[in-house]
């Protein structure tokens, strides 16, 4: 039973990494929808339909894209470079493929409304954060694509979702198979144990040279030295570029009073009360505005505006307050309200204000100015931002030109340099892994090591590391992979094959003591203290780590992998641990769980359903795959191998 969990568990976590791919947007960012077309070469084929190269490049390409993002400075640059990750992103465009067919067969569609939602959605169609019309059709005219195209692919993936959320949700559990799931998981047992420690091996093991020269020998592309390249190259950086712009002391003024909103702490605050005479079915709009001048008009007079807005406001929520509606910021209420309201001065009355609710009259009582924070403390920042805006007037002007001339003079960045008026820099050299700073950049190791830079002596093409990082480079010196002599890895070499043979006769000492503790003729202590061991009895476990007891979860997976014990014979195994150590394990007895108060039950019941749902979904995957007429490239399947 808990294997099935743990295999839909898994499919959980397939669906993870693979699945999403369903909506192509979330993975493999907006390119897989507004990637240009022009013809290419086919990659796979499925049921006739074509996944061409272009497609799989920019998919793989916004996926590592995205999980450097998610991985930060743990991410391989390699990776670029990897046939595998290729294959698995293939693989994801082959099952996205086959869904669309899936759906498209069976005419399932999303409402518009809710196509139209997801796209106003997208953080790349947003302008501070609210949807931009302009946006949206600037980013698919670039593309070459209309508004039509770009929102059936949406529909399609909308409806793919759908389709895997309809399978999982519609899954369920029976109280059986719920209470067996529960006993299982909470299920408890008691083991003991002893660990064979290596060292206490190492001391047997006898090392011939012949088998360390033997294994070299066999081994020797495990021996090289890494390839290596010193690049040179030409760098634009708009903030470094900034630095060389000045920002006078006037210009810093003028900016700060033109955008004093943007450095307010505290945005000014009024205390308003106000009268609201609504309309409704028994008061029309001109006996409304009527009754709100005859209120204004008795409080020029002199009239309490409290008392008044006690008898007279419509607002169920500040009429017995006196019309009090406390201290107001800008954006909480009507625009038209709001305008009236901080035009006002303290103490000051309004004529009636129409808004949609009705005629307001209104008074301000007190007034909180905004809170600003002064310009001293500030202006380093409007210098920066003044500099910056002055540097972005010519920068990207000479990011064109830099991939003009580096174009137009691929064989050196001399020549481009001279023309620009940049620095040629040179790089220590660095591996596949990458190197220090810039070096670091995956774009960098991938366009360093790449076929036009490396064996044809070209420049690479410009790349965008940041919207403000711009860099061109070219191979200086190229260090191939290099074979390192035995003598460079002699001791590496018999420290590997002595813990190879400690580990094995630690594993036969292990199986040995196995047999004895299932015959049961000796202690467990005594077995444990002949071979310099302890044995340990940490008592009943479950399957989760518990406060209080430490235990290698190792061990603790084994002894629940572990077959009851039988009538008078206990269970018994033997494992080996994350550190080569060998342990082994005696199961004594099984207590089965207990199911929880009902009050926890519709949580365990949703995960398990969950389980049975993505399982569902999976072999419907499955069958598709099995149905389905697929066909790869044989370059693609070569790179398997």
């Amino acid at each position: 039973m808990l294997q099935l969990i743990r295999d839909r568990a898994q499919g959980l976590f397939v669906w993870a990494i693979v699945g999403l791919i369903i909506i192509t947007f979330a993975l493999f960012g907006l390119s897989s929808y507004l990637g240009g077309g022009g013809q290419a070469s086919s990659v796979a084929e499925v049921n006739g339909t074509e996944i061409s190269e272009n497609q799989l490049l920019r998919a793989q390409r916004d996926y590592l894209q995205r999980l450097q993002r998610f991985q930060g400075e743990q991410f391989d640059p390699a990776l670029f470079d990897s046939p595998r990750i290729k294959r698995e992103v293939l693989q994801g465009l082959i099952t996205r493929e086959l869904i669309q067919q899936h759906i498209n067969e069976r005419g399932y569609q999303p409402g518009p409304t809710q196509v139209v939602e997801t796209i106003r959605n997208f953080e790349v169609f947003q302008e501070e954060g609210r949807f931009s019309s302009a946006r949206y059709k600037q980013l698919l005219r670039q593309q070459g694509l209309v508004a039509e195209q770009f929102e059936r692919n949406v529909a399609s993936d909308l409806a793919a979702e759908q389709l895997r959320n309809g399978i999982i949700r519609s899954a369920f559990v029976t109280d059986a198979e719920l209470e067996r799931y529960l006993r299982l998981k909470h299920q408890q047992r008691e083991i003991g144990y002893l660990v064979l420690e290596l060292d206490r091996f190492l001391d047997q093991v006898e090392l011939e040279a012949s088998r360390i020269e033997a294994f070299y020998e066999a081994n020797r592309s495990r021996f090289m030295s890494p390839e290596k390249v010193s690049i040179n190259y030409l760098e634009l950086d708009l903030k470094r570029q900034a630095r060389t712009y000045e920002a006078d002391e006037q210009a810093i003024q003028e900016y700060y009073a033109s955008h004093r909103d943007n450095y307010t702490q505290q945005p000014e605050q009024r205390q308003v009360r106000h009268i609201l005479v609504a309309m409704n079915a028994e008061r029309s709009q001109s006996e409304a505005r009527d009754k709100a001048e005859q209120l204004h008009q008795q409080l020029a007079t002199g009239a309490e505006f409290a008392e008044l807005a006690r008898q007279h406001s419509d607002d169920p929520g500040s009429a017995s307050r006196g019309g009090d509606l406390g201290y107001i910021k800008r954006g909480a209420f009507d625009p038209d309200f709001e305008e009236v309201a901080f035009s006002l001065d303290e103490g000051e009355i309004s004529a009636p204000v129409k808004t949609r609710f009705g005629y307001h009259v209104i008074k301000v009582e007190t007034v909180q100015p905004a809170e600003v924070k002064p310009l001293a403390e500030v202006k380093d920042t409007i210098r920066q931002e003044l500099r910056m805006r002055q540097a972005e007037q010519d920068f990207y002007e000479k990011v064109s030109e830099l991939e003009r001339y580096s174009y137009e003079m691929p064989d050196s960045l001399q020549g481009v340099a001279e023309q620009l008026g940049l620095e040629v820099k040179q790089s220590a050299p660095f591996t596949r892994e990458g190197g220090e700073g810039v070096l670091g950049h995956p774009k960098v190791v991938n366009a360093a090591f790449s076929e036009e830079v490396l064996a044809q002596g070209r420049n690479s093409e410009v790349l965008e590391l940041s919207d403000t990082h711009f860099l061109v480079l070219r191979v200086n010196e190229h260090n191939p992979a290099q074979q390192k002599p035995l003598e460079a890895v002699r001791s590496q070499i018999a420290r590997q094959l002595r813990q190879q043979q400690a580990h094995q006769l630690a594993a036969e000492t292990a199986q040995s003591l196995r047999t004895e503790l299932e015959e049961g003729e000796a202690s467990p202590a005594a077995l444990a203290s002949r071979h310099g061991a302890q044995w340990h009895t940490p008592g009943w476990i479950k399957r989760e780590p518990q406060q209080g007891k430490s235990l290698d979860n190792t061990l603790r997976q084994a002894a629940f992998r572990m077959a009851p014990p039988e009538a008078g014979r206990p269970s018994v195994t033997t494992t080996t641990l994350p550190n080569g150590n060998v342990a082994v394990v005696r199961l004594q007895a099984i207590q089965p769980g207990e199911v929880p108060a009902a009050d926890t039950l519709k949580a365990e019941r949703q995960q398990l359903s969950a389980a049975f749902g993505t399982s569902e979904y999976n072999a419907l995957l499955e069958s598709l795959r099995r149905e389905a007429e697929i066909r790869v490239s044989d370059k693609l399947s070569a790179d398997s191998n």
